[in-house]
Formats: structure tokens, sequence, C-alpha cells
């Protein structure tokens, strides 16, 4: 363990990774990909068997924010997916305009949702005006879908 720690002060971490890997350590591997930000490589090492759950959806959500940063949003939408991240995903459908998966989230969402909200005054500022009054009622916020209704018509 040592070796590893001196190899990774020296920035030499694939090689710190590889003694890691030998002495049956992907616990550190993944602490160490972690500290760095190396989110394709804390993916890869989650899924041969270290971390859990949440490590999983906490990556995808950094590779969904990377690509969204350089406005790569159906790269964004499958991290954002992966990592179940709703707000996100709204977000990413909005930039590309996919309202038929807005509407599927919809579906999707807890009632009560905050997100609710947000896709009702999204859908409602398009002027669309079926998917606002759902997107309400789910929420269950009646008066708010009655005025969306008249507001469009």
């Amino acid at each position: 363990m040592q070796k590893a720690e001196i190899a990774a002060w020296f920035n030499k971490f694939d090689d710190a990774e590889e003694i890691y890997r030998t002495i049956d350590r992907k616990d550190l591997v993944l602490e160490m990909r972690t500290k760095l930000g190396d989110w394709p490589k804390v993916v890869q090492i989650i899924e041969q068997g270290a971390g859990n759950d949440e490590e999983l959806k906490k990556a995808y959500k950094h590779l969904g924010d990377y690509s969204a940063e350089r406005g790569k949003w159906h790269k964004a939408i499958k991290y954002y997916s992966n990592a179940q991240d709703s707000e996100s995903l709204v977000e990413a459908y909005f930039k590309i305009e996919d309202f038929d998966n807005l509407e599927k989230l919809i579906r999707i969402l807890p009632e009560n949702s905050h997100i609710l909200d947000t896709l009702g005054e999204r859908f409602q500022s398009m002027g669309l005006c079926d998917a606002a009054a759902q997107s309400y009622l789910k929420m269950g916020d009646v008066k708010k879908a009655i005025d969306c209704c008249v507001l469009l018509n």
C-alpha cells in the first residue's frame, strides 16, 4: 500500500491503481479515482464489483453534468437516466426540445413532486396546454391546471 500511495503522490495514478489491484483493494482504487474526478474510470471500477449503487449514481450524475456543460445533451440524458436524476433530466430534455419524453416523465414522477410544478410551468410557457394541465393535476394543484387551460385557450 505504501508503494501505491507513493506512486499516487508522484501522479502515477495508473501505477498506483495496478498496485492496489494486485493487493486486491478495489475500494482504494475507487477512492483514488473518485478524488481525481475520473468518473468514467469510477463507473468502470464500480461495475467490476467495487462500490455501491449510490456511488454509481453519483458518478453518472457527474458524467451527465460534464456532458451538459459541453452541450452534448443526448449523452447527458443517457447519464442522467442512469443516475435517476429527474431534475437534470427535465433540463436536458428541454434543451433538445424532446417534449414526448418530458410527457412520459409526468407519468413516472411521484405525485406532489416539485419537479411536476417546473414541468407544468415549462409546458405552459411553450403553449402545451394538455401536458401542463396534466402535470399540475398530478401535482395536486387543480387551480393552476384550470388557470393554465384558461390562459392558453
